[in-house]
């Protein structure tokens, strides 16, 4: 699992700035209204959840790989940022995965 992390701001100035008035159905260029995306978003129970293993989630008694991709500043529309960050994600993940499969 790859969590993003991206603070409440952030999060919301992303979904304003992605919004296409002419095409509110596409996939890449949708946007929720600014009241639910705060019912849904402003408060995250991330920080709690994740707090008892820095690299495993437990659910349902069960522990699950996860690595998180700090996305602030962001990283996604700079290629040259993007890739090597999600590169040492995805590396830190499947070292983690590997590690529990012993």
């Amino acid at each position: 699992t790859i969590y993003i992390k991206v603070g409440w701001e952030e999060s919301l100035r992303k979904n304003r700035r992605r919004y296409n008035p002419n095409k509110p159905d596409s996939i890449l260029e949708h946007a929720l209204e600014d009241k639910k995306i705060e019912f849904l978003y402003k408060e995250s129970d991330w920080e709690s959840f994740s707090a008892k293993d820095p690299a495993h989630l437990v659910v349902n008694g069960k522990r699950v790989p996860f690595a998180v991709f700090e996305n602030e500043p962001e990283k996604t529309l700079d290629p040259a940022k993007l890739g090597p960050h999600l590169e040492e994600v995805c590396a830190r993940l499947w070292k983690t995965h590997q590690a529990l499969r012993g």
